[in-house]
C-alpha cells in the first residue's frame, strides 16, 4: 500500500468499486494460494510424468510435453481441483484483516461487526452463507472429477 498506493500514486488505497480499487486487496488475498497451488501443480506433475501410462505415451512417440498434455495433466489436475473447492469459498467470503485494511464491506467484517455487537442471529446468517458456499464449491469439485477423470462417475 505504501509502495504503490502513496509513494508512486499507481493505484488508490482503498474502497470499493473500480477495478484499480481491486488490484490490491485482490493480490494480497491471492497471492499464498498461488504459491500453493503452484507447489501442488508442480508435485502432482511430478508423480504424473513417472507414472507407466506416461512412459507407453512417450514409447509410442509422443515427445514430453505432448505426452503431458493429452495424458498426464487431467490427472495432474485433480489434487490442484480438489484443493481448489474450499480456497474459493474462503477466498470469496473474503478475509476480515484485508477488508479492514483496504475499507471493504465484504462477509468478513459482518461476521466481525456480528461478533462486536453481541448479534447472534447476524453472525449464525454469515455462518449459514458461508457454509452453504463450501459445500456448493465442494458439489462444483465432485462435478468436475467426473469429466477431469473418466474412472470417477456421478450415481443417482
Amino acid at each position: 500500500m505504501a509502495l504503490f498506493g502513496l509513494k508512486l500514486g499507481w493505484l488508490p488505497i482503498g474502497g470499493f468499486g473500480t477495478i484499480a480499487q481491486l488490484i490490491m486487496p485482490s493480490i494480497c488475498l491471492a497471492l499464498p494460494f498461488l504459491a500453493y497451488v503452484a507447489r501442488l501443480t508442480r508435485n502432482s506433475l511430478l508423480d504424473v510424468k513417472s507414472q507407466n501410462y506416461m512412459r507407453t505415451a512417450k514409447a509410442k512417440g509422443l515427445d514430453d510435453a505432448t505426452a503431458l498434455a493429452r495424458h498426464g495433466m487431467k490427472v495432474a489436475i485433480l489434487p490442484v481441483v480438489t484443493y481448489l473447492g474450499p480456497m474459493a469459498a474462503y477466498v470469496l467470503t473474503g478475509s476480515f484483516v484485508v477488508e479492514s485494511v483496504f475499507n471493504i464491506s465484504g462477509l468478513g467484517m459482518v461476521f466481525v461487526n456480528a461478533i462486536q455487537n453481541t448479534d447472534p442471529f447476524l453472525l449464525t446468517g454469515a455462518v449459514v452463507v458461508y457454509s452453504a458456499l463450501l459445500v456448493f464449491f465442494n458439489f462444483v469439485v465432485d462435478v468436475m472429477y467426473t469429466f477431469l477423470d473418466k474412472r470417477i462417475q456421478l450415481h443417482a
